[in-house]
């Protein structure tokens, strides 16, 4: 624990805006000092297997924790804002389990003018001239960041691709993405027919077959088009 105290950032990340059902869900992992993460890297590239091992291997490690937002409040907000609420519920819930977090978490970067990350990989990611020496706060993947509290001095930076640029972030996607799918394979024993143990909400010919044939479920985003699609279908038929 103490070495953790040492760390110096949090990456986020969030998976499931593109299925059509089942909720978005968001990590934080805040990379201890000293730990080493070999292999980890952007989940949408790693193999289901190794995945889940660099999953393992990241809870072990580090320090993480998940933002879930459910199927109604995506529905509710759209599911941009969903997936800012899921990271938002992260990152807290990463200060609620290690409330140290809160004092010491830093974002130390180099002196260079051009700063740069170095991955476990050895690559180095160039990330500008921004002055963001001695900066609190997280580093979020993709053009927007999540509101806080006024009273948390806490500056978030989002990070175009950070999923692919920064170790952090590409672990939160690993831990994020395991996480989601074991909830999809847990709503697959309620609804059987749409196969969420294996396409995890996407809009797979598989699943796009069931949702014709059977209608949305109760885990189906009714704000996305292809389900209302279906829904105004099945209007159709029962009017006719």
């Amino acid at each position: 624990m103490a070495l953790a105290r040492k760390a110096n950032w949090v990456g986020i990340d969030e998976v499931g805006r593109g299925p059509l059902a089942g909720p978005v869900v968001a990590a934080a992992v805040l990379i201890p000092e000293g730990v080493r993460l070999r292999g980890v890297r952007d989940s949408k590239i790693v193999p289901k297997n190794e995945r889940e091992e660099l999953a393992e291997l990241i809870k072990e490690k580090c320090f993480y924790a998940y933002g879930v937002a459910s199927v109604e409040e995506i529905d509710k907000l759209n599911i941009l804002r969903a997936s800012l609420l899921a990271m938002q519920r992260a990152f807290l819930e990463l200060l609620e389990k290690y409330d140290w977090i809160k004092e010491d978490v830093r974002i130390s970067f180099r002196e260079d003018k051009d700063i740069s990350l170095i991955s476990e990989r050895g690559v180095e990611f160039n990330m500008g001239e921004e002055k963001l020496r001695n900066v609190q706060g997280v580093l979020i993947d993709g053009k927007y960041v999540f509101s806080l509290p006024e009273d948390m001095n806490v500056a978030c930076k989002a990070v175009v691709d950070g999923d692919a640029k920064i170790l952090p972030i590409a672990a939160a996607s690993i831990v994020a993405k395991t996480y989601r799918d074991e909830i999809m394979k847990e709503l697959s024993f309620e609804h059987a027919v749409y196969g969420f143990e294996k396409n995890f909400g996407y809009a797979t010919r598989q699943h796009l077959e069931a949702l014709e044939n059977y209608g949305p479920c109760s885990a189906h985003r009714q704000s996305f088009m292809r389900v209302r699609e279906v829904i105004y279908q099945k209007c159709l038929k029962f009017e006719n």
